[in-house]
């Protein structure tokens, strides 16, 4: 049924999410201890996070859908997402420009101090977003999200140099059509349960 497809989708998206979400801790909380395992991290993150919401896809019941459940399948991989998106893009460059692993570890460090409370800002805007896409209602456009971010990596350091906000506003960049996109999976998964709800009646009346 197209109800139970629904319920299943939202929750690998959950499960894909939550994954995300423990690989950041994870990664900040391995980079902080230089255990220079950062990179594998966020390789083994991704692979479980894609694994995790493709085994609930196959194997999830279908249980009955709650409100918070639609709002949980879009809040929590877009929270994933925004906390570990970012380094993920930074990785390649990091390792690039450095001399091994540890040069991403370093990295994660002063990310985190630096430029992490724009990430929280940018995970938690997106998260209200997915709320409200979720129940239908108005949400900030992405544009805000992303104007506000910027604004919040620009404090306290934009006195000392321009750096974190320019790299913000490149790696914000990336994310911009994750954000639309909520919007048109959030209506087709209301009109899809809209429209299964109304052909539960006839179907009931066909097999009676």
């Amino acid at each position: 049924m197209v109800h139970d497809r629904v319920i299943v989708r939202r929750k690998s998206r959950i499960a894909f999410g939550a994954v995300l979400i423990a690989g950041t801790i994870t990664l900040v909380t391995s980079a902080l201890g230089h255990r220079n395992d950062a990179t594998l991290i966020v390789i083994v993150t991704w692979a479980l996070a894609i694994a995790a919401g493709w085994a609930v896809r196959l194997f999830a019941s279908e249980g009955p859908d709650r409100d918070r459940l639609g709002v949980a399948g879009l809040a929590v991989p877009i929270a994933g997402i925004a906390l570990i998106g970012p380094l993920t893009l930074h990785m390649p460059f990091a390792l690039l420009l450095g001399s091994g692993t540890r040069t991403f570890d370093d990295w994660v460090i002063v990310s985190a101090g630096i430029t992490g409370p724009a990430h929280l800002a940018f995970a938690a805007m997106s998260m209200q977003r997915a709320s409200r896409l979720a129940r239908g209602k108005p949400a900030w456009r992405p544009g805000s999200i992303y104007a506000i971010t910027l604004i919040v990596s620009c404090v306290p350091f934009i006195v000392l140099f321009a750096i974190p906000p320019i790299l913000v506003a490149l790696t914000g960049l990336p994310f911009l059509p994750i954000l639309s996109v909520m919007e048109s999976i959030a209506a087709r998964e209301r009109d899809e349960l809209a429209q299964a709800s109304h052909d539960l009646p006839f179907a009931i009346a066909r097999t009676t």
